[in-house]
């Protein structure tokens, strides 16, 4: 452990409390503390070769060691002391792998993750200012217990709907009622609209299934049973109380019509292996001995930031016709309103201090700086003059990142020039720079107009206790729902829906449901 070094970032909003940035070694002679994040993608690379980072060790002096790893290690790392100084955490992740066992509350209890809630208005003035200024945004980055004790990735504002489903616009504009033959001319609303488009899919595509459906027999999402108004997991019902989809009286209706498309053949007999998302070659096609081969399917989701890559990649495979168009979420009737589609929480991923920390005040303003008006710019839009210019006072992305020379696509460059994951207060909309015109109608528009998300669960926090029933209810309770789920579309089934639901309550899902509830209280007072 080395002596304190003192040092000041002469930047703006840094300071902004009077505080003189001092930091202490925390982790060893040639850094001077550690940050544990999950682990990134290929276009990313390690945190320590990404330029935003390496800029923040410029202008900091401090030289921070990365270490990434995956969620699934997090409870193994707590109960052995092999965590660091910083964690970068998710309460999102399935099964609550991606926390502290037992939450936030449960390792400031244990003596692991440090209380710093009394600190965060003198050190941490920008993200102080940030949290307390929306009452949606205190709601997500508080505990239940109104504690400021972590610093969040926060959205500057609500962001559309960047996921939902995609069609094949030039099978599409083919269908009577929906196409001339030359353009799109109405979109599908209904499941009976689909079912139409679907019989002519199928002639189009060889035979082939046109329908992607995944192996839990809904989308990750939930945007095919949204008509149906419910989910794969926990949700509201029309009385504002939590539920269990697969529990719920709809979910057979949902289900029935799931097992009439896999009847018809318009669903893929394998989709029980579909556990992650559609492959490229299924949605666009490749190439073999022979030369192209048709794509899988017509009817797939997806985020709105593949639809010019894959049209791109089927153009270069030689299919000069491919093309997509984002569609809505079905309706039973067209008239009916929709609540339930994807909707990213206001606050996702978000960094801890651990006791393994000696400079928990260091650290503090070094993260606090993320927040600072040159630290959102940094964070958000990366370098000036190399992946974006000002323009007017406002930052945009050069053509490095929007027309890559090397012809990446431009949501893999947002995230090799800027930062997405990590502790900040994220722009939503600059994505959108990079968009086309039709991604950016699939998210503004087409997903998002047509359906709120009244029905979506926030992220909660559950107490150590309740998070050790829940997990000993849901491990088996799950892997039973999607064999369920399976064999009824499959038309395998040996029992009834009333049988499957009397078994779900037999394994505790009421219980379940209290947990969720209990917790859903408790988020609904974080603000009062």
């Amino acid at each position: 452990m080395k002596g304190k070094r003192l040092l000041t970032l002469a930047l703006s909003g840094v300071l902004a409390a009077g505080v003189a940035l001092s930091m202490t070694a925390c982790g060893g002679s040639d850094y001077d503390f550690t940050v544990w994040v999950p682990m990134v993608s290929t276009v990313v690379g390690k945190y320590a070769d990404h330029q935003v980072f390496q800029k923040i060790e410029e202008i900091s002096g401090k030289k921070v060691r990365y270490i990434h790893g995956e969620y699934t290690e997090l409870e193994q790392m707590f109960s052995t002391n092999g965590y660091y100084d910083v964690m970068i955490l998710n309460d999102a992740m399935p099964g609550f792998q991606g926390t502290y066992p037992g939450g936030i509350e449960k390792g400031i209890k244990d003596g692991k993750i440090i209380d710093i809630s009394d600190k965060m208005e003198t050190l941490a003035p920008n993200y102080s200012t940030i949290v307390q200024s929306e009452d949606a945004i205190k709601q997500e980055a508080l505990t239940d217990s109104a504690k400021m004790t972590a610093f969040y990735e926060i959205l500057q504002s609500e962001q559309g709907a960047w996921y939902g489903y995609m069609m094949r616009e030039d099978w599409l504009k083919k269908v009577p009622g929906f196409g001339d033959g030359t353009q799109v001319t109405k979109l599908p609303e209904t499941y009976d609209d689909w079912e139409i488009i679907m019989k002519k899919f199928t002639e189009f595509n060889g035979g082939k299934a046109p329908f992607f459906l995944y192996s839990k027999g809904v989308d990750p999402f939930n945007s095919i049973s949204a008509g149906y108004d419910v989910t794969f997991d926990f949700q509201l019902d029309k009385e504002g109380k939590v539920a269990y989809g697969p529990y719920m009286d709809n979910f057979e209706e949902y289900l029935k019509r799931m097992q009439s498309w896999y009847k018809k053949g318009w669903i893929d007999k394998n989709f029980m292996l579909s556990t992650e998302y559609v492959a490229i070659s299924d949605a666009v096609g490749g190439m073999n001995s022979e030369g192209f081969t048709e794509a899988k399917y017509g009817i797939f989701t997806q985020m709105y930031i593949y639809m010019t890559q894959y049209e791109n990649t089927a153009k270069a495979f030689g299919n000069q016709n491919y093309s997509l168009i984002a569609v809505p979420n079905p309706k039973i009737t067209s008239d009916q309103e929709l609540h339930i589609r994807q909707k990213s929480p206001r606050a996702g991923n978000y960094a801890v201090i651990t006791d393994k920390c000696k400079d928990v005040d260091g650290v503090m303003q070094w993260l606090d700086y993320l927040y600072s008006k040159e630290g959102q710019v940094l964070m958000n839009y990366g370098i000036e003059g190399v992946s974006y210019t000002m323009v007017d006072g406002k930052p945009y992305y050069t053509e490095i990142v929007t027309q890559n020379p090397q012809g990446y696509a431009p949501s893999d460059m947002v995230k090799k020039y800027s930062v997405q994951g990590f502790p900040s207060f994220v722009d939503s909309a600059r994505e959108l720079q990079a968009a086309k015109p039709k991604e950016i109608q699939a998210i503004e528009h087409t997903w998002t107009e047509t359906s709120d998300a009244d029905y979506i669960l926030p992220v909660l926090s559950l107490t150590a206790e309740e998070g050790s029933r829940y997990a000993a209810i849901m491990t088996s309770l799950q892997t039973y729902t999607e064999e369920f789920i399976y064999n009824y579309i499959a038309g395998k089934n040996s029992i009834t829906f009333d049988d499957f639901r009397a078994e779900l309550k037999k394994r505790g899902i009421e219980d379940a449901i209290k947990i969720k509830q209990d917790a859903y209280g408790r988020w609904q007072n974080r603000v009062k």
